[in-house]
């Protein structure tokens, strides 16, 4: 068992070293990780005593509810939590894995949030194509909706991961997983155009290999994109919820409800297990009940008649 504190902040920067360089995570999901491991030893260290016991993490339980955090939260911070505890029995440095009789909440059923067909073409038409920045834009808008990409994903493409000949993307994805994956034919014309036309203009006679700039010639970074997206869904008047993430929400939702299989889809995404990518299924029926009801003229009792 652990107790001091000088241990836990040692074997602490050792696991993140080892999720960074030996499991390729990237530096967004680091930093969730060093995150929920931080409030948790905060909790700790503020019951004035640093053992990390099986009761010290029912305790944190009970406070994170007391907190009123969502499921999906505490449950993350329970992963965070039982891949640390699981680095350090590996490495021999307690016997009892307190982890171990601590069960994960159930999530519930989580609906990601997404765009209708109208509402997509709305935001990808916003960016101003007579300037540069809306020419890079326009293109990282239309590779998110067309290849279902990862903010990760997206900032980290190369210009050597695009094959012109056959229209496909190199993706590494989580863990440095590689995949292939196409680019649609609208996609591949905003990106041609922006590649032509508007990257030297931004990169302002630097070099990188990177696909997606800043204004400032360097590799663009997550939080630039984010903050354009909702630029723009701002701009377009829609959900303010939208995010980057949504729209890789909408890619897998529009896939299955025009007729491709679960398996594509996963694929396409690059989910691991199927179970990630059946929420969409579910998605894809609440939106067919929608229709139905909406479209159906006997779908609902009519009143009047009755």
């Amino acid at each position: 068992m652990l107790v001091f504190k000088g241990d836990v902040d040692k074997w602490l920067e050792r696991f993140m070293f080892f999720l960074q360089v030996e499991k390729g995570y990237s530096d967004h999901t680091c930093e969730a990780y060093a995150l929920d491991l931080a409030e948790f030893l905060e909790f700790v260290e503020d019951q004035d005593s640093y053992d990390l016991s099986t009761q010290k993490l029912r305790n944190y339980l009970t406070y994170l509810y007391e907190l009123k955090r969502e499921r999906t939260t505490v449950a993350r911070k329970l992963a965070a939590l039982r891949s640390f505890f699981r680095y350090l029995e590996k490495r021999d440095l307690f016997q009892d894995n307190p982890m171990v009789d601590i069960k994960t909440p159930k999530k519930g059923h989580y609906l990601p949030q997404f765009l209708y067909p109208g509402d997509i073409e709305k935001l990808l038409d916003t960016p101003d194509l007579t300037k540069p920045i809306g020419m890079r834009d326009r293109a990282i808008l239309e590779l998110f909706y067309s290849s279902g990409l990862r903010l990760s994903e997206l900032v980290n493409l190369n210009l050597s991961d695009i094959d012109w000949d056959i229209g496909y993307l190199k993706i590494r994805g989580k863990g440095n997983k590689e995949r292939i994956t196409p680019i649609g034919y609208y996609a591949c014309t905003y990106l041609e155009d922006y590649l032509t036309f508007a990257r030297d203009t931004l990169l302002k006679k630097n070099s990188t290999e990177a696909v997606f700039v800043s204004n400032r010639g360097s590799r663009i970074n997550g939080r630039t994109v984010e903050y354009m997206v909702d630029k723009y869904v701002q701009k377009a008047g829609l959900n303010s919820g939208i995010s980057p993430h949504s729209l890789r929400h909408t890619f897998a939702t529009h896939m299955l409800e025009n007729g491709a299989d679960i398996r594509s889809v996963q694929e396409l995404l690059g989910h691991e297990n199927i179970s990630t990518t059946q929420i969409y299924t579910h998605l894809s029926r609440s939106r067919l009940r929608e229709v139905y009801f909406k479209a159906h003229p006997r779908a609902k009792g009519d009143t009047e008649n009755v």
